[in-house]
């Protein structure tokens, strides 16, 4: 199984648009779910108790789902160099 990872976002959130751009450079290929933009993922973030943007869902080669709040570049390069 492939690893998949799913980014919910805003349009107009610093953190949502540095995270996308790190992940480019980085060549980390992702899915994006604007918030903003689609009813259906904003029930999908609240399903997920999402408090903010970026909220990333990362599922594992294994098939395990990992969330990480916020963009915090340390714990997204572990699990995204180790999968």
């Amino acid at each position: 199984m492939e690893n998949k990872t799913i980014i919910y976002t805003m349009h107009n959130c610093i953190y949502c648009i540095s995270q996308k751009k790190w992940m480019e450079t980085n060549h980390f290929q992702y899915e994006e779910r604007n918030i903003i933009k689609s009813a259906d993922y904003e029930q999908e973030f609240r399903d997920l108790n999402g408090t903010g943007t970026p909220l990333t869902i990362i599922y594992g080669k294994d098939g395990k789902k990992t969330t990480v709040m916020g963009f915090n570049q340390e714990r997204l390069e572990s699990l995204l160099v180790k999968s």
